[in-house]
Order: structure tokens, then C-alpha cells, then sequence
């Protein structure tokens, strides 16, 4: 299952892409909304890892993240495993006119087993839902990535 959307940010691409790889701040607000992270030791540097538990129908549920990709400014790609989900979350830049950015947000869903493949059947009957959720979080996150730090 696949959701996509995108965003113009009023920033040049090299100054969001910044905003985008201060995994500090990333941790931030992830622990902001309620999720639990935790560096992975051993993954320090230019792609590090992520133990977290997101609350996901009531239950915190333990997942793995980890940067696949970094092609600066361009793209950052993410990884993620656990609950029999894998999934690959794409921040992609395109430079426009002037001094804004085009945030492309993807995230790719993917079933790991026949408990994934039921998981992610039922989260088909609820895509319209989901589509509106993950749109107003991009939103929300481009929103973040505009304002001035």
C-alpha cells in the first residue's frame, strides 16, 4: 500500500534538507507526539538506527528505524521494520523558482508474513482514513520545516 503527497516549502532545498537530516530534532518530535526512541548503539554517523514504539491501535508496538539513503539535498530515505509491516518512507526535494522547495513524502507499505498480510488488508478497508491522516501530518510537518529555527 502506497501514500504520497507533497508540499511547497518558501526555503531553498539545501536549507530543508538541513531540517531534515538534524536527527536531534527529528527525535524531538517524534518523543513530542508520545514515541518512545532510543539510538541503537553502534549507529552513529551519517546513517544511524532507531528503536521506538509507536501506539498503533491502543498498544505500543516496537519498530525499527533506520536512514537507508541520503542524497544530499535531494532525498532522505527511511526504513522501517516490525508488527509484520515493512515500510520505506522517501522525503524527496525538487528546488523550484526562486526560494521554495517541493517536499515529495512517500511511504511504501509492505506486508512481512501472513499476519502482515492480514494487518495490512484491514488497513486497506480504512485507506481513506489513512490517506487524510498522513496528508494533514505532512502538512503539519512541512509547516515545521518552513519555520524559521
Amino acid at each position: 500500500m502506497r501514500f504520497a503527497t507533497d508540499e511547497v516549502i518558501p526555503q531553498p532545498a539545501t536549507e530543508v534538507y538541513a531540517r531534515l537530516a538534524d536527527f536531534a530534532s527529528v527525535e524531538a518530535a517524534l518523543a513530542a507526539r508520545g514515541i518512545a526512541v532510543r539510538r541503537i548503539p553502534g549507529t552513529e554517523g551519517p546513517e544511524p538506527a532507531w528503536a521506538a514504539e509507536v501506539p498503533f491501535r491502543g498498544k505500543p508496538r516496537p519498530i525499527e528505524i533506520a536512514v537507508s539513503r541520503m542524497t544530499p539535498p535531494l532525498a532522505l530515505d527511511y526504513r522501517l521494520a516490525g508488527g509484520f509491516l515493512l515500510s520505506d518512507l522517501r522525503f524527496g526535494l525538487q528546488p523550484l523558482a526562486g526560494e521554495s522547495t517541493r517536499l515529495d513524502v512517500t511511504l511504501d507499505v509492505r506486508p512481512e508474513g501472513l499476519s502482515g498480510r492480514m494487518l495490512l488488508q484491514s488497513l486497506k478497508l480504512l485507506r481513506p482514513t489513512l490517506v487524510k491522516r498522513f496528508r494533514k501530518r505532512v502538512r503539519s510537518y512541512a509547516r515545521y520545516l518552513a519555520r524559521p529555527h
